[in-house]
């Protein structure tokens, strides 16, 4: 189309990839579980804006490989640094990622309370049944 010199044509990484030097986006699962447990090393356990960012994208790719147990736990974690730090976008998008994991972040609730380990929608069950809603009506809301 021009008659200057060609530029080179970059390549996009991998579908999915995570964050540059994450590796997340490479081979088999357990290699991409290798690096992102790799890049978490990297990042002591502490509060730092890093460690938060490693994190995510582990929950994110947690909950695409369906482990939503697991990447519930690094999700929270990610939200709780971002919360801390006052990083709403950051807070946004792992908030997200955690419904999405079928979590929620509600710091009245226990971690380890039976609600807390509901759904989403088994807690709108409780919930339509504790207001006194027939079983029929509570299966209408939900269905």
């Amino acid at each position: 189309m021009g008659t200057g010199p060609a530029r080179p044509r970059l390549r996009a990484g991998p579908a999915g990839a995570g964050p540059a030097g994450s590796g997340a986006g490479s081979g088999r699962a357990s290699e991409a579980e290798e690096h992102h447990l790799a890049a978490l090393d990297l990042h002591p356990a502490d509060d730092s804006f890093e460690r938060a960012r490693t994190e995510l994208p582990y929950g994110e790719w947690l909950r695409r490989q369906r482990r939503m147990l697991d990447a519930r736990e690094r999700l929270r974690a990610a939200l709780g640094h971002f919360g801390g730090m006052g990083a709403q976008p950051w807070v946004g998008r792992a908030r997200t990622e955690l419904r999405a994991a079928g979590g929620h972040h509600d710091p009245a609730l226990a971690a380890d309370s039976p609600i807390a380990r509901m759904s989403p929608q088994e807690r709108e069950v409780v919930r339509l049944a504790a207001t006194g809603k027939c079983t029929v009506t509570v299966s209408r809301s939900i269905g």
